[in-house]
């Protein structure tokens, strides 16, 4: 598992597609928003590499079959909620089981690092992989604080420990 957070428009693409190429994936799987799908096209055809390489939009991943020796997630903030887990999440956790996961992202965490969870749930390699769910999680990450609203209390699990988070991502 590995994630590659930098900033829009400086080869992120390229760096995961390398990747695949020098461990010697024979299949890889591109997982990204529809709108990106072309320039991903471009850029593996630019990239010359030689191995078999499925491109799909993140809204269609119930179509993933078959084995991957790479899957490629582009935008993983996309599937990062919380505290429950989304359907993309969950579709893409079911499709790559046992599948290494290389994360792309210029913002991984846009609202919180409590969306890194669900992110990293997805790839069996990830470092909380031990937690049976998100909750569970929270209780050693989270400072968990009650928020009202319209009457109503509710738990806020955005404020999450990014320092300890950063730490066991190293």
């Amino acid at each position: 598992m590995c994630i590659r957070d930098s900033e829009t428009r400086t080869g992120k693409t390229f760096i995961a597609l390398s990747i695949a190429h020098r461990m010697g994936a024979r299949r890889v799987l591109f997982v990204t928003k529809l709108k990106a799908m072309s320039s991903v096209l471009s850029d593996f055809g630019k990239s010359g590499y030689g191995y078999e390489f499925d491109l799909l939009s993140v809204d269609s991943a119930h179509k993933i079959g078959g084995k991957y020796d790479l899957a490629i997630v582009d935008e993983a903030h996309c599937i990062g909620a919380f505290p429950r887990a989304s359907r993309r999440s969950k579709l893409l956790r079911k499709a790559l089981k046992g599948t290494p996961v290389i994360f792309l992202s210029a913002t991984p965490t846009p609202e919180s690092w409590s969306m890194l969870f669900h992110q990293l749930w997805v790839s069996p390699y990830s470092p909380y992989r031990h937690y049976r769910s998100f909750y569970a999680w929270a209780r050693d990450y989270v400072t968990i604080k009650e928020r009202r609203f319209g009457g109503v209390t509710v738990r806020d699990y955005s404020h999450a420990d990014q320092a300890r988070i950063q730490a066991d991502l190293e």
